[in-house]
């Protein structure tokens, strides 16, 4: 049941953002963040399918703030640290519970796990003691 709530709101989301692309232009923090050549090919490739440009702007990222992704990946992770620049900041938050159960490998607490996204900082900890010090 929960898998296709998920899924339900997964794709209300991408109905959504694929209506406001059409009424918004795409601003540059977030284009550039697509266009960013640091972006593994494998990444780009996903792009057609994804529209990471269409997503972001939905979500409103802008350049300077604090991201936290839940449950966090290579991919929008990657996408987010271009979209803050370098003076926000992605945090991927990985729960110490999903972390002990599911197979790895995972990165570090408090490691930079792509190098060419400096700004991207895990996160573990067990989901009720969530907490950053920055607004986000």
């Amino acid at each position: 049941m929960r898998q296709y709530l998920l899924s339900g709101v997964l794709a209300a989301l991408m109905i959504a953002a694929a209506a406001f692309a059409d009424a918004a232009p795409v601003a540059a923090n977030i284009a550039g963040a697509v266009a960013d050549t640091t972006r593994p090919q494998a990444d780009r490739d996903l792009d057609a399918a994804r529209k990471p440009a269409e997503l972001l702007s939905f979500i409103g990222i802008k350049s300077g703030q604090t991201v936290v992704d839940a449950f966090g990946g290579a991919y929008f992770d990657r996408l987010f640290a271009g979209a803050v620049g370098d003076k926000g900041q992605v945090i991927m938050f990985l729960p110490s519970e999903m972390v002990k159960a599911e197979p790895g490998p995972f990165p570090a607490d408090a490691s930079h796990p792509f190098p060419d996204h400096k700004n991207v900082v895990v996160m573990i900890a067990p989901t009720n003691d969530f907490a950053v010090k920055a607004p986000v």
